[in-house]
């Protein structure tokens, strides 16, 4: 959506920044791009392969039968949680609680002052040990397919969860769509993570138009790990950051205050050196814009805000500001 820009005026001839209403104006709700997409949908048809080659059946599992699926397939704990319909992370609050329930009182009071929670790799390594005697593998095994009767759980799990503990299948499927659905669910987080560094590429892309070298990590005064410094990490002129969201968070916050800290790291700085120094926010997706104050204090916490479509501008700013004398 575009209008005829209003653009702020910049010191000395550096282009100027772009209004907050035509910033976002110029924004995208969904980001798409082609290669994320084929690369996304080819990593879910790998793994749709490898669960149909397992050729899973369609009876009632034995112990047995879920002992063997988590010893032999991959993220065997993720995809029986699919299964139940159990979030991921509410499965590994199922298993921290268990974890304290079968445990000597000394020993739980102990896992929860100084023990962190499990996550999957650690839990599926768990039952790997000892395979001729583990109990704890023979307890999750069994809350997996008879938790909802399970005494000890009736008094501190609720219902809403302990009723999904009852394990009927091992099949993943009930037909080739609803397997590729979930399947994409399932990596969900992956998939925008890989929109994020596509938008990093892109960035990448207009930096090396402009004929500069980068740096990404720690920089030598900004007390957080930034994406693009320019040219070294040592002594940036130019500080890059990007965000893309297509959902909201309470995190969003934190960044935009992260953000601040960061643009007024710079300014205190520029006024101890004489130097100028510019900080430039790339920051996209239905999930900025529905957080309006957010990214307003975003926009306002630094000298660039720029959206997707306005990243062909970019090497022309660095180009601008690289050129200048302070």
């Amino acid at each position: 959506m575009r209008t005829m820009p209003h653009q702020l005026s910049h010191p000395s001839n550096l282009p100027s920044k772009l209004s907050f209403d035509d910033y976002l104006l110029s924004a995208t709700i969904f980001y798409y791009d082609i290669n994320v997409e084929k690369k996304f949908n080819e990593a879910i048809e790998k793994q749709a392969v490898k669960i149909r080659d397992a050729n899973i059946g369609h009876g009632r599992p034995k112990v047995s039968d879920v002992r063997e699926f988590i010893l032999n397939q991959s993220d065997a704990l993720q995809r029986i949680t699919s299964i139940l319909r159990i979030p991921q992370e509410k499965f590994l609050r199922i298993v921290a609680l268990i974890r304290e329930l079968d445990a000597p009182t000394d020993q739980a009071i102990n896992d929860r002052l100084h023990s962190s929670e499990w996550n999957f790799k650690k839990i599926e390594k768990k039952v790997r040990e000892n395979s001729g005697h583990n109990p704890f593998a023979d307890r999750l095994i069994d809350v997996l397919l008879n938790g909802y009767q399970d005494t000890r759980l009736k008094d501190t799990l609720p219902q809403i969860y302990r009723e999904r503990l009852q394990l009927k299948t091992l099949n993943e499927y009930t037909d080739e769509q609803n397997l590729i659905f979930n399947l994409k669910d399932r990596h969900h987080a992956w998939y925008n993570s890989m929109k994020g560094y596509a938008v990093e590429e892109k960035i990448k892309e207009q930096v090396q138009l402009a004929h500069q070298s980068f740096a990404q990590g720690n920089c030598a005064f900004v007390v957080r790990k930034v994406d693009l410094m320019i040219p070294d990490a040592i002594n940036p002129k130019i500080l890059i950051m990007s965000s893309y969201d297509e959902t909201t968070s309470s995190a969003q916050s934190t960044r935009a205050s992260d953000m601040i800290q960061i643009y007024q790291s710079l300014k205190h700085r520029q006024m101890q050196r004489g130097r100028k120094y510019y900080f430039i926010n790339v920051v996209d997706g239905g999930g900025w814009i529905a957080r309006r104050k957010d990214l307003k204090r975003m926009y306002d916490a630094c000298d660039y805000c720029l959206s997707i479509s306005e990243l062909p501008q970019l090497s022309n700013i660095i180009t601008s500001i690289m050129t200048q004398r302070l």
